[in-house]
């Protein structure tokens, strides 16, 4: 089994049953200790495979309560909650060069990946690590080598090269959960930070919808946090819509 990748496992007392939950103290603390590093021991990213008829809006419950999770071992780490950034969910079908996503300084993607017919490959890069290695911050990194950026896009898939890895495994069709360490903050053993790491997708160009509902939280910091209805709303409506704040 791939380092990053966690199996659907369920722990009901009753197998029998036909909603049998996920132990999700036992998921939290596997994602916890894969992805939100404070140096680059781990890959900084998990994927949760789910079975093919898991459901959309169970997968978003578990999305919410995997943030719940992770949330309160962040609590005990650090003493600071994990709070909303974002919720938006969307049908994408871009092909997406290695990036992270527009957040604080440290922040998590938590990407529920519902079954499609669109093909994609998905890509993960150590810009964190890259950067150590180079004597640089992830900041300046991005400001020398961002491979979102035409004159720096094969410079950066350079320097990124031995950092890289391609989910081999990702499934476009079930269900999945991504959970994605975006931070952009200098190594520190005095005062440790999340290390994030850079994605991408390549998708293929044919009909169909691949529908993504993207997630992204923070520790608790100077931030308008999303507000209970539009989290109830991400829980039980399935119209796809924009980004909600």
């Amino acid at each position: 089994m791939e380092a990053y990748l966690i199996e659907s496992q369920f722990y009901s007392a009753d197998p029998q049953l036909a909603d049998r939950e996920f132990d999700m103290a036992a998921l939290s603390a596997q994602v916890f200790n894969l992805v939100c590093r404070t140096d680059h021991s781990s890959c900084g990213f998990a994927l949760i495979m789910l079975p093919a008829d898991f459901g959309s809006q169970k997968q978003r419950r578990m999305m919410v309560a995997l943030k719940e999770g992770l949330s309160a071992l962040h609590s005990a780490a650090r003493g600071l909650p994990l709070e909303w950034f974002n919720m938006i969910r969307f049908d994408q079908k871009n092909t997406t060069k290695p990036h992270r996503d527009a957040a604080p300084a440290e922040s998590l993607l938590i990407l529920g990946y519902e079954p499609s017919e669109v093909k994609s490959r998905l890509s993960m890069y150590d810009y964190s690590a890259r950067s150590v290695a180079r004597g640089i911050t992830p900041e300046q990194f991005l400001e020398d080598f961002n491979p979102m950026y035409t004159q720096a896009y094969e410079r950066g898939l350079a320097e990124l090269a031995d950092f890289a890895w391609d989910i081999d495994c990702f499934d476009a069709g079930t269900y999945q959960i991504l959970v994605v360490n975006n931070s952009c903050t200098a190594y520190s053993k005095e005062t440790p930070k999340w290390q994030g790491v850079l994605h991408s997708a390549v998708v293929e160009n044919s009909p169909g919808s691949r529908v993504i509902n993207s997630t992204c939280v923070a520790p608790q910091a100077d931030f308008a946090v999303v507000e209970e209805e539009i989290i109830a709303k991400f829980l039980n409506d399935d119209t796809l819509a924009g980004s909600n704040y």
